[in-house]
């Protein structure tokens, strides 16, 4: 089983100590299929960063993810009066596919938000705009300035993303907890993301957090055929 530096001194990668277990059990079958164990997510732990603007002013900060320079960047932007603010979601400009889940707003199509995604929800099956995703824009009730930005009321949702350092595809989230327009400050609570080619939901921290049946541990029980149909069995529940 691969082991992961840890990422900037807080994230910290999610083993599976079962699946060894498994493994080493049924170790003349499980050597022929090691590559479909090799699945990780990469978990921030708490971060509970606060973004929160003086007036005329932001407040940024960046957040690693798979390796030093390939970041993400919420940021809290003010206005001049302090009463309304912005709330933004950016990947890195140099990474390939990077994109938040999210939609184009009408009327202006090249405001592009990211969507408000619910605990358990898959990241992978989202559609996907740039990589610079909004939360709120500076609102005015009056005006409706705010267009069909999610993340207006308060509370907490999941932002999606994906990005691509040259090996494929990898998926993950941001839990994001809003304080309301129109203010639109926020913090940043913890996030996510899996290996190449995982499939990978809202809130997930370890391909272990999908409950266990007595099924799918008699299933890896028996080696690699078990491991490849418990793997096939999680991917569907993901979806």
């Amino acid at each position: 089983m691969k082991k992961k530096a840890f990422l900037r001194g807080k994230l910290a990668v999610i083993s599976k100590p079962r699946w060894t277990s498994y493994a080493t059990a049924s170790a003349a079958t499980a050597l022929g299929c090691a590559a479909s164990a090799e699945a990780d997510v990469t978990y921030s732990g708490l971060i509970n960063h606060h973004f929160n603007a003086p007036a005329g002013g932001s407040s940024a900060a960046d957040f690693q993810l798979d390796q030093p320079g390939h970041s993400f960047f919420p940021r809290h932007l003010r206005s001049d009066g302090g009463v309304s603010g912005a709330a933004n979601f950016l990947l890195p400009f140099d990474v390939v596919s990077a994109a938040v889940a999210g939609f184009t707003a009408h009327p202006l199509a090249y405001l592009q938000y990211a969507s408000k995604l619910s605990f358990g929800q898959s990241i992978n099956t989202r559609p996907f705009v740039s990589r610079y995703g909004r939360l709120a824009l500076y609102y005015d009730p009056i005006e409706g300035i705010g267009y069909n930005a999610q993340w207006l009321d308060p509370g907490t949702g999941f932002v999606g993303f994906r990005f691509n350092s040259g090996e494929g595809l990898r998926y993950g989230w941001a839990r994001i907890d809003m304080d309301g327009a129109p203010g639109n400050s926020f913090t940043l609570i913890d996030y996510a993301f899996g290996d190449v080619g995982d499939r990978i939901t809202a809130g997930q921290t370890s391909v272990s957090n999908v409950p266990d049946s007595a099924g799918s541990l008699g299933l890896l029980a028996i080696g690699c055929a078990g491991l490849l149909a418990w793997r096939a069995r999680r991917s569907q529940a993901a979806d």
